[in-house]
């Protein structure tokens, strides 16, 4: 395990939260309020209290549903019970090594994405453990959104295309560009969709966003 650093914080400047050897930890609040991660549940694990606040508001000002954890253990049972769609871990965590907590990720083969974040660039080593995107501290809001977004979005898409071979298997024949032939397989596939006016308008806005 690598050697973890300390986590003292002294001072801030330039809107940077600055530990006791002088590295940045959070950067710059760069972007308003918006709403490009309403309704995406998102889990941050950050052991560092004003990181962890941080993290938390950024993605909240987004719309997202964000649950703050300040350890991965729990974390690790939150994800068990909850349809998370994002996971933001630091890697640094004391007395824990976060890319072991992504490799055990990876071979139960999760269905969330992960943003991996250090103040060290461990992002070769992140993304070969499973993490989608790897931020080094300090980044600014603005990266952090942009990196959430991304994975979300990303994962949306994944569980469309994941569905079984009945659902989508005209997504590459002539006339799927429009959508139309993708939706009457899903109703093929799953009959009481189209019962459901929260799918079928989930569905429209995917058909619309996708295909124009």
């Amino acid at each position: 395990m690598r050697a973890q650093p300390k986590h003292t914080v002294r001072k801030y400047s330039n809107r940077r939260q600055v530990r006791a050897d002088g590295h940045a930890e959070i950067g710059a609040n760069d972007i308003g309020s918006g709403d490009a991660l309403k309704d995406a549940k998102i889990a941050v694990v950050d052991d560092n209290d004003r990181t962890r606040q941080w993290l938390t508001s950024t993605l909240r000002n987004q719309g997202a549903n964000v649950e703050p954890f300040a350890a991965p253990l729990p974390v690790c049972k939150y994800v068990r019970t909850v349809d998370v769609d994002l996971v933001v871990l630091d890697i640094e965590l004391l007395g824990v090594d976060g890319i072991d907590v992504m490799k055990d990720w990876r071979r139960d083969r999760v269905p969330f994405h992960v943003i991996a974040i250090s103040r060290y660039d461990y992002s070769e080593l992140a993304r070969h453990n499973g993490a989608f995107e790897f931020l080094q501290k300090p980044f600014t809001a603005k990266q952090l959104v942009q990196a959430s977004t991304k994975a979300y979005y990303s994962r949306w898409r994944g569980e469309v295309i994941s569905l079984p071979l009945e659902a989508r298997k005209d997504v590459s024949a002539p006339g799927a560009g429009s959508g139309r032939s993708i939706w009457a397989r899903l109703k093929a596939a799953f009959p009481k969709l189209a019962e459901d006016s929260v799918v079928v308008g989930l569905v429209e806005i995917l058909r619309k966003r996708l295909f124009g």
